[in-house]
C-alpha cells in the first residue's frame, strides 16, 4: 500500500505541545476535584468522597509520572532509556489507572447501594476499605502481569500474548463492567426506593370508628371550638399545634389537632428524584469512561500487534490513529474528574 510521507520533527514538537497540555489540565481537573472534596472536612468518613479523592490523586500520579517521563523522552530523543522509569510509567499508564478507575466506578455503585440501605452510617473504617479495594485489585492483579517476563537489562517488555491478555483485563473488562454495573445501580435501587415509598402509604387509623362517640367538629381559625358541648365523657383534644414531623422538617408536614401526621408522599418523590440523579451521573461518568479509555486498547490489539494490519493501513495511517487514540485516552483524566466535581456533591 502507498504511503504518504510526514515530518518525524514537526511530529514531535506536536506531541510535545499535547503532553504539556495535557499534564496542565489533568492537574487543573483533578486539583479543583480534590479542593473541593477536600475542604468539606468529613471527607475521611464518607467512602464516596474518600474514593473519588483517590482516583483523583491516583490521576495526579499519571500526569506527574507517567505523561512527565514520555514528555522527557520527546525532548531527549537520544538520550538511553532508563528500563527501571520506563516500564513502571508505561505500566502505570496503560495499564494500572484505567483498572484502578474501573473498579473505583464499581465501588461507587456499592456505596449508593451501602447509603440506600443504611444512610446515617458513615465509618472511617468503611471509607478506608472503599477507596483502598480499587488500588489492592490493581496491585494484586495487573503489578504481576504488566512486569511479567520483563528483561530489566535490555529493557524488553513481555511477549505479545501477555500483552493481549493484560489489555484485555486492565482495560476491556473493567471499561464494560463499569457500565454494566452503574447500569444495574441504576435500575436496582430504583425499584428498591419505589418499594419502600409503596411501603410508607398506609392510611392512619381512624381513631373516631365508634359511632357513639360524636367527633368535634371542624378546629377554627380562631383558637376556639364553637358551641361544642362534650358526649358521653368525650374530652376534646388541644388545639392545632403547627409542628414538622422529624424526618420530614423540609416538606414542611403537620400534625392536625389529634397529634397525627398526614401519609407522606412528597419525602420520598424527593429522595427518589435525588437517587435518580446521582445514579444517572454515574451512569454517564462509567459511559465516557468507556468510550475515551477502550479505543487505543482496541487499537493496539487489532493493529499493533497484529502486523498484517499495520502494513495494510499505511505507516501515516498508523500513526495518525495511534496518537488520536493515545490523547483521547488521556482525555478521560480531564474529563471524569469534571463530571465528578457534580457528582460528588449528590
Amino acid at each position: 500500500m502507498y504511503s504518504l510521507e510526514y515530518d518525524p520533527y514537526a511530529l514531535n514538537k506536536a506531541m510535545k505541545a499535547l503532553n504539556i497540555i495535557f499534564i496542565i489540565l489533568i492537574l487543573l481537573a483533578n486539583g479543583l476535584l480534590i479542593f473541593k472534596n477536600v475542604r468539606k472536612g468529613d471527607f475521611m468518613y464518607k467512602p464516596k468522597t474518600l474514593t473519588i479523592l483517590s482516583l483523583a490523586i491516583g490521576d495526579v500520579l499519571l500526569a506527574l509520572f507517567p505523561v512527565v517521563v514520555q514528555t522527557n523522552m520527546l525532548f531527549n530523543i537520544y538520550a538511553g532509556r532508563q528500563c527501571t522509569v520506563i516500564m513502571p510509567a508505561d505500566v502505570y499508564m496503560y495499564y494500572l489507572i484505567t483498572f484502578v478507575y474501573g473498579c473505583g466506578l464499581v465501588v461507587l455503585g456499592w456505596e449508593i447501594l451501602s447509603r440506600q440501605k443504611n444512610p446515617g452510617l458513615r465509618s472511617m473504617s468503611q471509607a478506608l476499605i472503599a477507596s483502598s479495594v480499587p488500588w489492592f485489585l490493581g496491585m494484586i492483579i495487573i503489578l504481576p502481569l504488566g512486569f511479567a517476563n520483563v528483561d530489566w537489562v535490555t529493557c524488553v517488555g513481555p511477549s505479545l500474548a501477555q500483552v493481549r491478555a493484560t489489555y484485555i483485563i486492565a482495560v476491556l473488562l473493567p471499561a464494560i463492567g463499569t457500565v454494566v454495573s452503574s447500569g444495574f445501580v441504576k435500575s436496582g435501587v430504583l425499584s428498591r426506593v419505589l418499594h419502600t415509598q409503596t411501603g410508607s402509604n398506609s392510611s392512619p387509623p381512624n381513631q373516631f370508628s365508634n359511632p357513639q362517640i360524636n367527633a368535634p367538629p371542624a378546629y377554627s381559625a380562631h383558637g376556639s371550638y364553637p358551641n361544642y358541648q362534650p358526649q358521653h365523657g368525650y374530652t376534646l383534644p388541644p388545639p392545632l399545634v403547627l409542628q414538622t414531623q422529624p424526618g420530614y422538617a423540609n416538606v414542611g408536614y403537620q400534625q392536625d389537632r389529634f397529634g397525627n401526621y398526614p401519609t407522606p408522599t412528597m419525602a420520598p418523590v424527593v429522595a427518589l428524584s435525588n437517587a435518580n440523579l446521582e445514579k444517572t451521573r454515574l451512569l454517564v461518568i462509567s459511559v465516557v469512561f468507556l468510550l475515551l479509555v477502550t479505543p487505543y486498547a482496541i487499537y493496539v490489539l487489532a493493529c499493533v500487534i497484529n502486523d498484517d494490519d499495520l502494513d495494510r493501513l499505511g505507516k501515516l495511517v498508523y500513526i495518525v490513529l495511534g496518537n488520536l487514540f493515545f490523547y483521547l485516552m488521556l482525555l478521560r483524566p480531564v474529563v471524569t474528574p469534571l463530571l465528578m466535581l457534580g457528582y460528588s456533591d449528590m
